[in-house]
């Protein structure tokens, strides 16, 4: 760019170029563009599995579901340039576009045809623009380890009930028990619920009368608790998920928020320095502290601490976050500070003295604030 005007000459290879590029695909206007395509190419194809092949409507949906295509392509090509192939193939969902639209430009004849059937799960390609389905289907790939762990006790419950069942029912009631497989077999139906009384244990019941001894259990363990541990595996990592979100959306917003500079005085930065040292205490690394600070050890708190009091050393510009840490450091070790040998005067008057130094601050810290915001109003309006 140059003298306000856009250098449209610029290698695709460029930084700004990637930037202006991004921008453009991310934006809300393309990006609401290629939402409502999605939702007008899954109607067509809907429309599609109606309308006979040859005639004029049928070719008409064709040709629109045609055009849906070549914008997704579209999409997908400038995506890959503007966020470079290591970026795009990270991605999940960008991968997963890529499969989605790959799959339609696969010739529909020959052996080939069946997946012609699988165009429909562009629709699927909605689920990106949701936060909260996206957050829910993150969740399920993410809880797959701890899944799978529960499918491999699930596996074994299922092994020594068939071995059990055909030994126990194979040779009056062969064609539920009669082998491993047909005993795998009954035995997730009765995990279903599915008629499993009246079709199959009943029966079973009226020539062995103690079965239900064996079915109950089973039932407990494979209907109640082990599928119930899937929902919890899956809610747990929900909420490990919407904690992480949380975490970085706060991140991000203490990243973004403008530095403040203060000039310290020598009182300031000795009442500073003191505050962020007493909390160095193995003592200082109570529960409520580690709450209040935002970590979850004695050893996070210990290293975010260093962190400020290096930064403080250094001078310049801290965020407002860090900031308010430094002075809650204070406040809260003058609260804590009990010097031996002074008197109550001199007591009070060191109080008093660091009180009014930690109100200054804070008053100093509002005030920046106050004309930050002013200014972004200011920007916005103009």
């Amino acid at each position: 760019m140059n003298n306000g005007r856009v250098n449209l000459t610029a290698s695709p290879e460029s930084p700004s170029f990637r930037r202006r590029l991004t921008q453009f695909v991310d934006s809300s206007l393309v990006q609401n563009f290629v939402l409502a395509v999605i939702v007008v190419n899954a109607v067509i194809i809907a429309l599609m599995t109606a309308a006979e092949e040859g005639t004029t409507t049928y070719e008409v949906l064709h040709s629109l579901d045609s055009i849906a295509l070549v914008v997704f392509v579209i999409e997908l090509v400038l995506k890959l340039v503007a966020y470079g192939p290591k970026r795009f193939f990270t991605d999940g969902w960008s991968v997963f576009d890529l499969i989605v639209v790959g799959i339609a430009l696969v010739p529909s004849a020959g052996p080939l045809s069946v997946l012609r059937a699988l165009r429909v799960l562009r629709i699927l390609r909605v689920i990106k623009f949701m936060p909260q389905v996206r957050m829910v289907v993150e969740a399920l790939i993410r809880s797959f380890p701890g899944i799978g762990a529960i499918a491999l006790l699930m596996s074994l419950v299922f092994f020594v009930a068939s071995v059990m069942s055909t030994e126990l029912f194979g040779d009056q009631f062969p064609e539920w028990f009669g082998s491993i497989g047909k005993s795998t077999y009954s035995l997730f139906q009765i995990m279903t619920l599915e008629s499993w009384s009246m079709g199959i244990v009943r029966p079973i019941m009226e020539v062995m009368p103690l079965a239900w001894l064996f079915f109950v259990p089973f039932i407990l363990i494979a209907a109640f608790i082990t599928l119930n541990l899937f929902i919890a595996v899956i809610v747990d990592t929900m909420s490990s998920l919407r904690v992480e979100r949380e975490e970085a959306d706060h991140a991000e917003q203490e990243r973004l928020a403008p530095s403040v500079q203060l000039e310290l005085s020598d009182d300031e930065q000795s009442l500073l320095s003191v505050g962020l040292s007493r909390l160095l205490a193995p003592a200082a690394a109570q529960p409520d502290l580690l709450r209040m600070w935002g970590v979850d050890t004695a050893d996070a708190l210990h290293d975010d601490i260093q962190r400020l009091q290096i930064a403080l050393a250094a001078g310049g510009e801290h965020s407002p976050a860090d900031w308010a840490r430094i002075v809650f450091a204070a406040d809260l070790a003058l609260m804590r500070s009990q010097p031996g040998g002074a008197t109550s005067d001199e007591l009070a008057s060191s109080d008093a003295k660091a009180l009014a130094i930690s109100r200054s601050l804070r008053a100093r810290l509002d005030a920046h604030e106050g004309m930050s915001a002013g200014a972004a109003v200011v920007t916005v309006e103009a």
